[in-house]
C-alpha cells in the first residue's frame, strides 16, 4: 500500500531514525492491542528498507510466540500520528510503536 509506506516514511524521518549507515534501529514501546488484550512491551526495532522491501522487525525477549513480530509494510495497513507512534493495523486489533531512543 502506497499510503502505508508514505506513513512508514514520515515516521523515519520525522524521529530521525535512520543513520549514515542507513541502519533504523531504536528502543520502543510496543503496545500489543490485540483480541481485546492489551500486552506493552519495550522492545528493539528495526527496520529494512530498499527499493523493493519495507519490513519491521520487532525485537525483545519479552515478546510472546502469540504476538506478531514481523510485518511487510508493502502488505499492512499503516498509519502514522505525527511525532507520537506508527500504528499497525490487524484484523483483530493493532500494534503501536513509540520510538524512545535510536540504537
Amino acid at each position: 500500500m502506497k499510503e502505508s509506506l508514505q506513513n512508514l516514511t514520515a515516521f523515519i524521518l520525522d524521529f530521525g531514525l535512520k543513520k549514515p549507515n542507513k541502519a533504523i534501529s531504536f528502543t520502543a514501546i510496543v503496545e500489543y492491542n490485540l483480541n481485546d488484550n492489551i500486552t506493552s512491551i519495550n522492545a528493539n526495532v528495526q527496520i529494512v528498507t530498499s527499493d523493493n522491501l519495507a519490513t519491521i522487525y520487532i525485537i525483545s525477549d519479552l515478546a510472546s510466540n502469540d504476538l506478531p513480530d514481523m510485518f511487510d509494510a508493502k502488505e499492512e495497513r499503516i498509519t502514522y500520528v505525527p511525532m507520537k507512534w506508527l500504528v499497525i493495523k490487524q484484523p483483530t486489533g493493532y500494534i503501536s510503536i513509540e520510538p524512545k531512543e535510536a540504537v
